[in-house]
């Protein structure tokens, strides 16, 4: 009893964030698979697509905005959190260069807008969403992950979730309500964004002010190879709903939209596990050679497959159930989409844990950036060539088939790294 105590005091950061990470990816995982069946039988697949192709060109706003600092600034406060003059200066840094691109990137889509039927028709929604785009700079988990200290932002994304999810039901009661399902999501972000900031306040004591331009390059420089890995990652994740909407219909969009949802809400009940040993990770390579350290990333991933696999074969058989509950009959066809993305909950969760965890933190941020846009590429190259002959089934092959290809890159990249340094 007294050596478990002892490995629970040990270990009782990294117990304490992956709780609080299984907490937050929790509400990630089960509100959305609340609110999606409601949503998507009030709003029958145009509606619920024409939200879904909203959606994915905000989230790629936020995600460029965001610059890969979820990595880049987490590995460096990780290392320098008990400087408080650099935290700050990192901290200014990031903010600016965030609410700096954010600006740019909101005034080209409504620019780009004005001459895109497909978005001008529907200018109401996506104004609707500014909210999330401003909500999302003033969340800044990448700080609370660098300290190690989740359970506090966790606290604040779980009040703006549930009220969000409860919104969702109160006002969302016909399919022409569907704009307002982008204003309470933003709303539930800005409220997310200012309880953030208040905790980063009181509890780190930093103090914002204007970033000094050197800081300002400094996090360009540190999160580029980040920025450009990520932007591609989600380039090939979500750029078929982009071009399934550019090629087809709304109603396409909605049934491939909501079956790789439901997809990626099981994925990210695994994510805790590999945030949280991230920022732990990050710190302990820094302490030990390459060879011990990607020892380490090949034994969890020996324990993590087994995991990955049982949950995949799940999912493939239980696929039709899933869309019945889940998604009603307007939606069946979607079963096939999940079918096909399945295995990707293996190869997606295996390629964070040899590509983000592993590469990024073994100096291979510009390999990593290099595999990512190859697998990218190949997915838009097979999406465009196998969506006119075979709908929403041709985006699914193009998305398995870029991130089978990134796995072989990182796991050849492994191997002949921990080979070199033997």
């Amino acid at each position: 009893m007294s050596k478990f105590n002892s490995v629970v005091k040990h270990y009782r950061h990294l117990i304490e964030n992956f709780l609080s990470l299984s907490i937050l990816n929790g509400l990630n995982f089960i509100l959305p698979l609340i609110t999606l069946p409601y949503l998507v039988r009030i709003l029958g697949p145009d509606k619920y697509g024409a939200v879904s192709f909203a959606t994915v060109i905000v989230q790629y706003i936020v995600l460029i905005s965001n610059y890969g600092f979820q990595y880049s600034a987490t590995s460096q406060i990780s290392q320098k959190r008990t400087d408080l003059k650099k935290i700050t200066e990192i901290f200014n840094a990031v903010i600016f260069i965030r609410i700096s691109l954010a600006l740019i990137l909101t005034l080209l889509l409504f620019c780009f807008g004005i001459f895109v039927k497909k978005i001008f028709d529907e200018r109401l929604m996506y104004f609707f969403s500014i909210g999330i785009i401003i909500g999302d700079i003033f969340i800044p988990t990448w700080l609370f992950q660098g300290f190690e200290k989740m359970k506090f932002i966790t606290l604040a994304n779980f009040t703006a979730k549930v009220i969000f999810t409860l919104l969702i039901f109160i006002f969302i009661k016909v399919k022409s309500d569907y704009p307002l399902v982008l204003l309470i999501n933003s709303f539930g972000y800005l409220l997310s964004g200012i309880l953030s900031m208040l905790l980063v306040f009181y509890i780190f004591k930093i103090k914002p002010g204007l970033a000094k331009l050197k800081d300002i390059k400094e996090q360009l420089v540190e999160g580029w190879h980040v920025f450009v890995s990520t932007l591609n990652i989600n380039l090939y994740r979500n750029a078929n709903t982009l071009i399934i909407g550019a090629l087809t219909n709304n109603s396409i969009v909605g049934i491939y939209s909501s079956g790789e949802k439901i997809v990626k809400a099981l994925q990210s009940v695994f994510s805790p596990f590999l945030d949280t040993i991230f920022p732990y990770l990050s710190n302990k390579f820094s302490f030990q050679t390459k060879t011990k350290s990607i020892e380490n990333i090949f034994t969890i991933s020996k324990y993590y497959s087994i995991i990955l696999f049982l949950v995949f074969l799940l999912v493939f058989a239980f696929a039709s159930v899933l869309v019945k509950l889940l998604l009603g009959p307007d939606f069946q066809d979607a079963h096939k989409v999940i079918r096909v993305l399945s295995p990707i909950i293996i190869i997606g969760g295996l390629n964070y844990l040899f590509g983000i965890v592993g590469m990024i933190n073994l100096d291979g941020k510009k390999e990593f950036t290099k595999f990512v846009i190859i697998s990218g590429l190949s997915n838009i190259v097979i999406t465009f060539s196998l969506v006119p002959f075979l709908s929403y089934i041709g985006a699914s092959i193009g998305v398995l088939f870029s991130e089978f290809s990134l796995f072989v890159l990182c796991l050849t990249w492994l191997h002949k790294k921990s080979k070199a340094q033997a």
